[in-house]
């Protein structure tokens, strides 16, 4: 499998973080403030772990800030949505949305 580059560009309260393939992108991710907008993989590109990737990086930057996701339709997606965020250390919430909560050491 291809291995893509993660690209980010940020601005004043939000990141951008998208994989490009001859000049289009392909799979994008918007965090806004503390709330993941949007997760996006091109249909041709779907099950090529991209989704992952930019996930990686993005957790991998805001490790240290609680993230909160904006309800997400998983009949309408047709995947394990749940599952696929779970894998990041999101829990469900009390409203059925999801939620991650950094990992605090405690003394």
């Amino acid at each position: 499998m291809k291995h893509f580059k993660v690209k980010k560009s940020c601005e004043k309260n939000s990141a951008h973080y998208f994989i490009k393939h001859k000049n289009s992108v392909i799979a994008q991710a918007f965090l806004v403030g503390d709330a993941l907008e949007d997760l996006w993989v091109h249909p041709d590109y779907r099950r090529k772990g991209l989704a992952t990737e930019l996930m990686s990086e993005l957790m991998k930057d805001s490790s240290d800030i609680p993230i909160n996701l904006l309800p997400v339709d998983e009949e309408r997606i047709g995947i394990d949505i749940f599952g696929f965020y779970a894998k990041f250390g999101f829990v469900i919430n009390e409203t059925g949305s999801m939620d991650y909560e950094p990992q605090r050491c405690k003394i």
